[in-house]
């Protein structure tokens, strides 16, 4: 061997088979990964929204001002969403559209589970009949 000339390589070569195995377990691992993503983010979106309806029944059993600070608070959200989501063009950004939508989006949500909590308060469907 000269100097400079390239190292040899050992066992650069493959087989098909060998290549077709080693991307499918890539492609399974990669699969799996998102899978568990997915469940791990579903769960915690589950969550977080059952424990936004959660709160808001005990806000509303509890103190109807709560309640109603809540529920302020909601109409905000979505107030601040639908502001966000209105302004010319050239002030909007990719990461500004998808926080108003999220943040209305939420703001719903809560109005939602305040309105259930409030109309379950109203009949009072908790009482054991």
């Amino acid at each position: 061997m000269m100097p400079g000339d390239p190292t040899p390589v050992q066992g650069g070569q493959t087989g098909l088979a060998t290549g077709a195995a080693k991307g499918c377990l890539h492609l399974l691992g990669e699969l799996t990964i998102e899978a568990v993503g997915t469940v791990v983010l579903g769960v915690a979106t589950t969550a977080s929204l059952a424990a936004v309806f959660v709160l808001a029944q005990l806000a509303r059993r509890h103190s109807p001002a709560a309640s109603c600070a809540f529920a302020a608070l909601a109409v905000l959200g979505v107030a601040h969403g639908i502001r966000r989501l209105r302004r010319p063009k050239e002030q909007r950004t990719r990461l500004g559209r998808r926080s108003a939508a999220v943040t209305g989006g939420l703001g719903l949500w809560l109005l939602a589970c305040l309105g259930y909590a409030s109309f379950g308060t109203a009949l009072d469907l908790g009482s054991g009949l």
